[in-house]
């Protein structure tokens, strides 16, 4: 199957984005600087680059954690800071996955799973039809009820990736989720997110230290220069999907086309 045209309208743009790092003493550290960037509906980009380029503050300010100290984001066509106050409503579409999965030690898996629709006042029938259900399509069925303490590393993260999803965000920030995790383990989480955008084709934005991981996830892999932060480079990827073979010489040549890239970068 040929990998899909990507579409026209970007769900999420920055425009000379810009962040600095107040510090205690001294002049702030500027971690991002002019970065621009659109993501149409559906689409999966990487961001990768050097440990301290900024991948995870501008995640942060994708999903209105972080305000940026320059230039300006948009969520699906709207300014989210308006009158430099955040509009959570124009972040409602956004889920978000970090590298730790944050799981709260005394709920169970569903209860965690299901917090976000709680804390938006669902009913609990509801939230735990709708939190098993996330779990039977991520790979937890029968772990339900189990508390975090008992589940493996992956199986953590997979409830994470639930509890992100439970609103049906339509576009979903992964910070190095699966940076923790064994490589037999990443590997069948990298290709189960594959068979999940697959299957919702929610717009995807995942950031990673891996080149490999990102072709074999991403339409687009943007590449980040060291700190400060900006776009070096944005290199498409158009290998049919499913991508199954990671050893093939059109895989293979993308990821050292992405590598030189980012060498290049880094000056």
């Amino acid at each position: 199957m040929a990998a899909p045209a990507r579409p026209l309208s970007p769900v999420l743009r920055t425009a000379g984005v810009g962040h600095d790092h107040a510090r205690r003493r001294g002049a702030a550290t500027r971690a991002l600087v002019d970065v621009d960037l659109e993501v149409a509906e559906g689409e999966f980009v990487a961001v990768v680059g050097r440990s301290g380029c900024g991948k995870s503050t501008l995640l942060r300010i994708l999903a209105g954690l972080v305000r940026p100290t320059r230039g300006r984001i948009e969520v699906d066509g709207t300014d989210p800071w308006r009158a430099g106050s955040r509009d959570p409503a124009a972040f409602a579409p956004v889920g978000m996955v970090f590298q730790d999965p944050n799981l709260f030690p005394w709920y169970s898996v569903r209860d965690n799973v299901g917090l976000p629709l709680r804390l938006l006042g669902v009913g609990r029938a509801e939230r735990r039809h709708r939190a098993e259900d996330l779990c039977r399509g991520l790979g937890l069925a029968g772990f339900e009820t189990a508390m975090p303490r008992e589940l493996s590393g992956g199986m953590r993260q997979r409830a994470s990736i639930a509890r992100a999803l439970i609103r049906d965000p339509a576009i979903l920030l992964m910070d190095e989720p699966f940076g923790a995790l064994d490589a037999l383990t990443r590997d069948t989480m990298t290709a189960d997110l594959q068979d999940l955008h697959t299957r919702t084709r929610s717009t995807v934005v995942f950031v990673t230290h891996s080149i490999p991981e990102a072709v074999f996830l991403a339409d687009r892999v943007v590449l980040l220069t060291p700190r400060p932060g900006r776009v070096a480079a944005v290199v498409d990827v158009s290998l049919p999907r499913p991508r199954t073979d990671t050893s093939a010489p059109e895989f293979q040549a993308v990821v050292r086309r992405v590598r030189a890239e980012l060498e290049a970068a880094d000056g």
